[in-house]
């Protein structure tokens, strides 16, 4: 009887040991498991393969990568605040801005979150909101069977041989933004906020014009067809076309090239919380950094991540003097403005 007795307390223990661990309930937490968005294409390749699977390796947790580009996993945010499905998100169109002002994503912990004291300090946000994993060196990639000579200006986009065969990305895409921003400081804007000029050179633009994209699936079906001859758009796709066997090029001109900032973050009341922050700090880890970077040729921020120099050349912004190079976005005055400047341009090319 009493063995009886003791067997019973013990097996009470062991039951609540498991549901205290979650072993057996429902939970993404409890599961072992974290939720992130991804890019799709070649970006979810390279971070299966360099980030997630490693990460799985090491800490018996699942990813689940969830195909939605920034704006999405924005509006995913939004549409389930209080009861989010994402445990991480990841953005390059400056959303973790007015993503932490509407309680979307939380502060980050430098504390449970270490390598957050191993990234560049420009890579930090003001009271660490958020924090920048990776940059992308945004400038001119272009057929290279069309255009023999590198283009140098980006000024180049306007000249008249190349009528019909510009391809831009449209204000949906941060690439969009970048090149309606550049466009302005090229013609004399000073600030952010003063973009007449980047409107007048993008009317004068549209002669040029093959067309517009969104999505980056049609930007490489210009290419692929032979339709668009140049865009503006980062390093990271000119080495995938590449790759792919398309006469693709990369050249960043004289008035420099754009930062396209990729965050990480926090979702606020994240189901796997605990898992969200350890996939946080992987990311930013050394290792990982410099794993993602060979393969996908994002710039890492972690300043312990070590490149190889014909690597380091083709990342072109790897270390902190090369990233000061690139030109900054200031996204506090683009997301104030954003909703009229891409009313203003969709008006302009309607016409």
């Amino acid at each position: 009887m009493r063995l009886s007795r003791w067997w019973r307390y013990g097996a009470v223990a062991v039951v609540a040991f498991l549901l205290f661990a979650g072993i057996g309930t429902g939970s993404a937490q409890q599961a072992g498991k974290v939720v992130v968005n991804g890019y799709g294409g070649a970006w979810d390749k390279h971070m299966t393969e360099q980030v997630i699977k490693p990460f799985e390796q090491r800490y018996n947790i699942k990813v689940e990568l969830i195909p939605l580009f920034s704006a999405e996993a924005f509006t995913r945010l939004r549409a389930t605040k209080g009861r989010p499905d994402l445990d991480v998100v990841v953005f390059s169109g400056g959303q973790e801005i007015p993503a932490f002002r509407e309680g979307l994503i939380d502060r980050l912990d430098p504390k449970l979150i270490p390598n957050m004291n191993r990234v560049y300090s420009l890579a930090r946000f003001k009271d660490d909101i958020s924090v920048i994993a990776i940059f992308a060196t945004t400038a001119i990639i272009y057929n290279t069977e069309k255009i023999q000579r590198a283009p140098t200006s980006f000024k180049d986009f306007w000249r008249p041989e190349f009528k019909g065969r510009v391809t831009i990305p449209d204000m949906t895409n941060t690439s969009g933004v970048e090149f309606l921003l550049m466009a302005a400081k090229v013609n004399g804007a000073k600030a952010a906020a003063d973009i007449e000029p980047g409107f007048k050179a993008l009317a004068e633009l549209k002669p040029n014009l093959v067309t517009a994209f969104g999505k980056v699936a049609q930007m490489e079906q210009l290419f692929t067809q032979g339709s668009a001859w140049m865009t503006w758009y980062s390093n990271t796709y000119a080495a995938d076309y590449k790759a792919k066997g398309l006469p693709v090029g990369f050249a960043v001109p004289r008035e420099g090239a754009s930062a396209t900032q990729v965050t990480i973050n926090l979702v606020k009341d994240a189901p796997s919380r605990e898992n969200a922050i350890r996939f946080i700090n992987w990311f930013l880890d050394a290792t990982p950094q410099a794993a993602f970077s060979r393969a996908s040729l994002y710039a890492p921020t972690n300043r312990d991540a070590k490149l190889p120099p014909d690597v380091a050349a083709k990342v072109i912004s790897y270390g902190e003097e090369n990233i000061k190079k690139l030109v900054p976005t200031d996204w506090e005055v683009v997301n104030r403005l954003r909703a009229d400047w891409t009313k203003r341009w969709n008006e302009l090319m309607a016409r």
